[in-house]
């Protein structure tokens, strides 16, 4: 690439290429991105879809082992 020198330039050049450098600084500190908010697990599990809307199928085990004394 090659290098320009920008003191070469005349003045009105500098000023104008000085103040688009300060609208792209201003452009990109508006078009940050907001940071995540922090769900607590109640709000978590609340916003969360049911099983049933995810179309998910489980399994329910229904032949437990005979030896097992309650």
């Amino acid at each position: 690439m090659p290098t320009i020198d920008l003191l070469a330039l005349p003045p009105v050049a500098q000023q104008e290429l000085l103040d688009f450098y300060q609208f792209l600084i201003e452009k990109n500190k508006t078009a940050e991105k907001p940071t995540a908010k922090k769900l607590d697990f109640k709000t978590f599990l609340l916003s969360s879809p049911k099983c049933e809307e995810l179309e998910i199928e489980f399994e329910r085990q229904r032949d437990y082992p005979r030896d097992i004394e309650f």
